[in-house]
């Protein structure tokens, strides 16, 4: 059986939990745009990183970087 303070609480309460559900749909949204972002970011990133690379491979620096490597494991086994 309900009594006549059980509603004014409940309507109470209810109105307290709106702005509480509001922030949550507000900070949902804002994580949405937030990860909708991150592809786009990781992306443009991994486009930069092949650029360098084919960059650095038109310049010849994949060799030089393959001969020191081969240089300097000849020096640790004590072969060069």
């Amino acid at each position: 059986m309900k009594r006549p303070d059980d509603s004014s609480r409940q309507s109470a309460n209810q109105s307290a939990s709106r702005p509480a559900r509001q922030a949550a749909r507000q900070s949902t949204r804002q994580a949405a745009r937030q990860n909708s972002r991150r592809p786009v970011v990781a992306l443009a990133l991994l486009a930069f990183a092949l650029l360098l690379i084919a960059w650095g491979v038109v310049q010849g620096d994949a060799l030089d970087t393959l001969h020191k490597a081969a240089l300097i494991c000849f020096e640790c086994i004590g072969i060069g």
